[in-house]
């Protein structure tokens, strides 16, 4: 049988997330590897906990003024690109 595949959830309200959590957590096939709740935090922690793939709330919490959710998705994609 193949591991399971390891999922990052990035999403701001922890109801949310939980709910999302409680989702995956029924299919044995995926495990939750981590949660983050802002942009900076998703570019802090992702190399860490290495997901196969990322959960990202497209309304994720940018912490600088000059970043937006594209700016993060380009970060996560210039990191895991090998």
């Amino acid at each position: 049988m193949p591991d399971n595949i390891s999922i990052l959830i990035a999403g701001e309200f922890p109801a949310d997330v939980c709910e999302l959590r409680a989702v995956i957590a029924a299919n044995a096939h995926f495990m939750v590897v981590g949660e983050v709740r802002s942009a900076t935090e998703l570019l802090a922690r992702i190399d860490e906990l290495d997901p196969q793939l990322l959960i990202l709330d497209l309304d994720l919490p940018c912490d600088l003024p000059s970043e937006n959710i594209i700016d993060t998705i380009t970060a996560v994609k210039a990191r895991r690109v090998q």
